[in-house]
């Protein structure tokens, strides 16, 4: 890994993903929350050009971690926003369209079909993937 590797190494792709909305896909769209998915999802809070702003504020640490699981891209990073009291989204139990819990970070991985695409989670989800070695933090940046 590099260790010198910073948020600007990112930065371009995803303000590249965000101009060609292909950042917040529809599962993760506000805007798809009045329709129903067969499994758990969370749904962001803010809309493609809202994450763009959150995005270029740079008001969040971003942690990267090594996905372990060889069938996903390596990077998995969560950004957490500096505001403590900013809800990223909500998550919506499966074959239901509503909200019943609330995210406090982002994730934002490069899928091989999908590119790079944000989604928002909440930090005991991530703990709880590294506790199981899901994951491995590698730095934060």
């Amino acid at each position: 890994m590099n260790s010198n590797i910073t948020i600007d190494d990112y930065y371009p792709a995803w303000i590249s993903a965000i101009e060609n909305e292909t950042f917040l896909t529809q599962k993760h769209d506000p805007k798809s929350v009045g329709t129903s998915y067969a499994g758990f999802r969370t749904v962001a809070v803010k809309s493609q050009s809202g994450i763009k702003g959150f995005i270029e504020s740079r008001e969040y640490t971003v942690r990267k971690y090594k996905n372990n699981n060889p069938n996903h891209p390596p990077d998995y990073l969560q950004l957490i926003p500096n505001d403590q009291s900013m809800v990223t989204g909500s998550g919506i139990k499966p074959h239901s369209t509503t909200p019943t819990s609330s995210c406090d970070s982002f994730i934002i991985v490069s899928g091989v079909k999908q590119g790079w695409h944000i989604f928002a989670e909440h930090s005991k989800k991530i703990e709880e993937k590294e506790s199981k070695g899901y994951i491995t933090l590698q730095v934060e940046l």
